[in-house]
């Protein structure tokens, strides 16, 4: 008979999480986890994000009069920093096969061996011993740097080296489930995933499709982002995010987006927003419907039946979504980009001014929805409906985030002739065909280099000038191409960007 492919289950590595799968007595279960750590301890985190750390006699503690349901857990990989003794109190408390490290290993080895090894353990005649020493000599094949990291990888418990043919373990029944819980320590196995299941679908149910990928540029928003998560792990249900054009609302409103709905987070599956929602002419309350239907699984001929419609009149949209809200018990968050334009009815003309704030503080009254909105002005008025806003600046960037982001933007790494004066410059000497002086000829930068770069940018006046604003930052360094010459030619340039811009930039 076919076996059947094995539940793949993604979530948040949360203490409490991690101690349910633990004690879950599921036959056949295969844990990940993908967590910073130190000798001793694990780092996982609460559903807002912070740290909590999890030590291993607190881990011993917990799962001391559990031994026989944890035995029913078939292998836990802990590619986690010095993990060796938390390893060893999951031996003790009764899992049959844990890997672990005994040192730092590297983020490509980790996930070249994870790949290889659920990949291994993916043909239900693999036992864990083979699949372990499989992955390891796939790592010792790739030179010196994985073999070295290769000899920090431990299985326990230890069987002398010896590899145990399938035949010669207990019979265990057919591996049942598969989770990886993510603390955005690393990253899930997706080729492991794959493996057992076909499909890759770690990143499908840590991340829904509709909402964007961790951007590369966003930098330096830790305070921010800690402040609206507190409000929203209290009693406050309105968060107003606000300041000048170009200074990352959007991009901030999407990155908290995608971190607080997944798996064993504040919003698990319950983020009304999508990045497409600027560029689309529909009001606001036809696509948090949209959003809303999707997550609880509403086809669109459902909503045909039902009479739904994006041309319906304002107020039976919103009346709509209060109802459709309202009947789900799930935490909702809404997410209202550029609250203050929609406040005043400039983007919808037909609306009257003042009928979003009702519609919201009505949604606040009757559902379980919480509201994070962006704005350039704090929210006029302490309250929405009979519920406090929190204002929360968003505030230029320091200036190593600056610099950090600047460099991240740049079309060509920087050399020493970035850092010269215009009259310098002019006074160097030119090769033939108007090829650039050996001095200013652009290589790829070593890191020492790069490290010089960042040093001599934090000293540098176009840093002073573009005042850690983000908007002006990447513009400035999209010009830093091979055709520019130094980045003294920049100055100046940034205060075309305070002119007042003839559309709202949406990306950000």
């Amino acid at each position: 008979d076919r076996e059947i492919a094995p539940e793949l289950r993604a979530d948040l590595a949360t203490r409490k999480r991690l101690l349910e799968l633990l004690i879950s007595n599921l036959p056949g279960l295969c844990i990940h986890l993908a967590c910073h750590g130190e000798t001793g301890e694990l780092h996982l985190e609460n559903n807002v994000g912070q740290l909590v750390r999890l030590r291993t006699d607190d881990l011993s503690k917990l799962l001391r009069g559990h031994h026989a349901k944890c035995t029913a857990v078939e292998v836990v990989v802990l590619l986690v920093c010095s993990s060796e003794k938390v390893a060893q109190s999951l031996i003790d408390a009764g899992v049959q096969h844990v890997i672990c490290t005994t040192g730092r290993l590297r983020e490509s080895i980790s996930r070249m061996f994870a790949s290889a090894f659920w990949e291994a353990m993916a043909t239900p005649e693999t036992n864990v011993e083979e699949a372990f020493h499989k992955a390891l000599v796939l790592l010792r094949a790739q030179g010196d740097e994985g073999a070295c990291d290769a000899g920090l990888l431990v299985l326990l418990p230890d069987m002398g080296g010896a590899v145990m043919r399938s035949t010669s373990v207990p019979s265990m029944p057919s591996r049942a489930s598969f989770a990886s819980l993510d603390s955005g320590g690393g990253s899930p196995p997706t080729a492991a995933a794959s493996a057992l299941t076909s499909v890759a679908r770690v990143r499908e149910l840590l991340f829904e499709p509709h909402l964007d990928k961790q951007p590369e540029d966003f930098f330096g928003r830790q305070l921010e982002l800690w402040q609206v998560l507190q409000n929203f792990g209290g009693p406050r249900r309105v968060v107003c995010v606000h300041g000048e054009s170009g200074i990352g609302k959007t991009a901030f409103a999407r990155f908290l987006a995608r971190f607080v709905h997944t798996p064993g987070r504040l919003f698990q599956d319950g983020v009304l927003y999508d990045p497409d929602w600027p560029a689309r002419q529909e009001p606001l309350p036809w696509l948090a419907l949209e959003t809303a239907w999707k997550a609880m699984g509403v086809s669109s001929w459902d909503r045909e039946q039902a009479g739904f419609q994006p041309n319906r009149p304002y107020d039976e949209l919103f009346a709509s979504l209060r109802a459709e809200l309202s009947e789900d018990p799930r935490r909702w968050l809404l997410i209202v980009d550029d609250a203050d334009s929609r406040r005043e009815g400039a983007s919808m003309p037909k609306v009257k001014v003042g009928a979003l704030e009702q519609h919201l503080a009505d949604l606040l009254d009757h559902s379980n929805v919480t509201l994070l909105l962006t704005a350039k002005q704090p929210w006029k008025g302490e309250l929405l409906g009979g519920f406090k806003v929190m204002n929360i600046p968003l505030r230029p960037l320091d200036e190593l985030t600056s610099v950090k982001l600047f460099m991240q933007r740049i079309h060509r790494p920087l050399g020493p002739g970035d850092f010269l004066e215009p009259m310098i410059l002019a006074s160097m000497s030119v090769e033939p065909e108007g090829e650039p002086a050996p001095a200013r000829r652009r290589v790829v930068a070593t890191a020492e280099e790069r490290e010089a770069h960042r040093g001599a940018l934090l000293q540098h006046p176009l840093l002073k000038e573009l005042g850690g604003h983000p908007a002006k930052i990447r513009e400035a360094a999209a010009r830093v191409t091979p055709g520019l010459q130094s980045l003294h030619e920049l100055l100046g340039a940034s205060s075309s960007s305070d002119r007042p811009p003839r559309a709202r930039p949406r990306h950000k």
